[in-house]
């Protein structure tokens, strides 16, 4: 009876452990200052595509 008692509380350990961590890995990924927060295509030259940061800066000319 107590085996069994100790061997579930690994199971769960390693469950909460593995939770954890599949929860902390896409919040740490999502922390990135330059990333993109979107592209604006200007309607008087359609060809030129700005990309322009979070912090509203433009990040990117394509042409």
């Amino acid at each position: 009876m107590k085996r069994q008692k100790v061997e579930f509380r690994w199971l769960t350990t390693l469950v909460t452990l593995a939770l954890c961590i599949g929860i902390l890995i896409p919040l740490v990924g999502c922390n990135n200052t330059e990333a993109e927060a979107g592209t604006v295509t200007m309607e008087i030259n359609p060809g030129v595509e700005y990309v322009i940061a979070r912090n509203g800066n433009v990040k990117a000319v394509r042409f």
